[in-house]
């Protein structure tokens, strides 16, 4: 903890530390408050109990704009969302609920629905707005992304305007949508150079074992799934994220003939064999996908005869899953919010990523901006694009919020 000496401005730790509901406040460093907030286990039953949900507060002025980051996942390292630069804004981000240090005791998971999550930014914005009066806009990457548009579907009046980057709508638990979109991104010789390469490697399975468990025992993993099925989902996860996150072009993958050790070697270094660790089982990201979020499949088919079992479904992380457990109603619900009703929205997507297959719809005749970068992956921002499109991004925010907007580049 930062101890406050007479030379700054200790009006904000003031404020923060006498709003209701706020504990711990913890100046950081110079702006930056580290702080909890007492949330209800269950927004509709106040008797349930409560827990404390971490939120980090950058302040820059209580007369300046005010962006709420809502996270998908842990807070992890604090960072300046790129809207706050934008803005010259107040920035506010939050843990999500059973992520990180706010884990409700217990992990009680039917408390980890889309409603909670709407309902602990709403009550963050309660408290929040008597010392901060706007304009506020939220915002998320990724998961992220789905969390600040769930809230403004929940509660339309809380913000002025919401930017998801990169924030997928899937409508299943398998999205069709986004296997399909493997044979649209890249050359067809390109699609086959990649199965080629994960049918080499489950050719050479048996070869390769011993490298790969190896390789998992120095990270650390526990695979109780077994290396063999490890593996396998390791290499059927391989397209999605060779288009997710790689900046390697299709010529970079290895020959089907190569050298199995250079595969392998190929493969962990784009396919995140740890998703499919211990670490990965019962996680609370798995439930949410597999419950209300949706989430995305493999297809087995090219490989019969190669795999160790018939079906390699994700949700086998999920917490004691059952197909009967997934209820698409709220995506759905969203998806005829963005296509109806949603205004001032801004999503952006990379066309390579898997994720801006089942991409937010666009309302005709709504107050809405979807950018999109051709050549982009699952890292697309306002500052990636070009110069028309983040004119067009910084037109729209300074329309919205009544502020001027800053360019901010990569």
């Amino acid at each position: 903890m930062l101890v406050l000496s007479g030379c700054w401005d200790t009006t904000p730790f003031v404020k923060l530390t006498n709003l209701p509901g706020v504990y711990d406040v913890d100046p950081v460093e110079f702006g930056l408050y580290d702080l909890r907030v007492r949330q209800p286990l269950d927004h509709s039953d106040l008797e349930e109990g409560t827990f404390l949900q971490r939120v980090v507060i950058e302040h820059k002025g209580f007369d300046r704009p005010v962006v709420l980051v809502t996270e998908g996942y842990a807070l992890g390292e604090n960072h300046a969302a790129e809207l706050a630069e934008m803005l010259g804004a107040n920035q506010v981000r939050m843990e999500h609920r059973f992520m990180g240090d706010s884990v409700p005791e217990g992990s009680p998971w039917e408390y980890l629905t889309v409603v909670q999550s709407a309902e602990d930014a709403h009550t963050v914005v309660e408290i929040l707005k008597p010392i901060y009066p706007g304009p506020w806009v939220n915002t998320g990457w990724s998961k992220g992304g789905q969390t600040a548009a769930l809230h403004r579907f929940f509660h339309p009046h809380d913000v002025v305007a919401t930017v998801a980057y990169d924030s997928p709508l899937p409508l299943a638990v398998e999205d069709e949508r986004i296997e399909a979109h493997f044979l649209t991104v890249g050359t067809p010789e390109c699609h086959d150079r990649l199965q080629a390469f994960q049918r080499e490697l489950l050719e050479h399975r048996a070869e390769l074992l011993p490298a790969f468990s190896w390789f998992a025992k120095g990270k650390g993993w526990e695979l109780s799934l077994g290396e063999e099925r490890v593996f396998d989902y390791t290499v059927l996860e391989f397209p999605f994220s060779f288009w997710q996150y790689s900046d390697l072009g299709c010529e970079a993958v290895p020959d089907a003939g190569d050298d199995p050790e250079k595969l392998l070697e190929f493969l962990l270094e784009v396919s995140d064999a740890g998703w499919f660790s211990d670490a990965s089982l019962d996680s609370p990201s798995f439930h949410q996908f597999c419950t209300e979020l949706g989430f995305y499949g493999y297809d087995e088919a090219p490989f019969e005869g190669l795999l160790l079992d018939e079906d390699y479904p994700l949700c086998v992380f999920a917490p004691g899953w059952e197909p009967e457990d997934y209820d698409p109603a709220i995506m759905q619900k969203l998806a005829a919010w963005m296509r109806t009703d949603a205004q001032r929205v801004i999503t952006t997507y990379g066309d390579l990523d898997p994720w801006s297959a089942p991409a937010f719809p666009v309302g005709d005749g709504l107050d809405q901006l979807q950018l999109r970068d051709p050549g982009g992956k699952h890292m697309t921002f306002i500052r990636t694009l070009g110069e028309g499109q983040r004119l067009q991004a910084r037109t729209a925010l300074a329309r919205w919020l009544g502020v001027g907007i800053e360019e901010v580049g990569e």
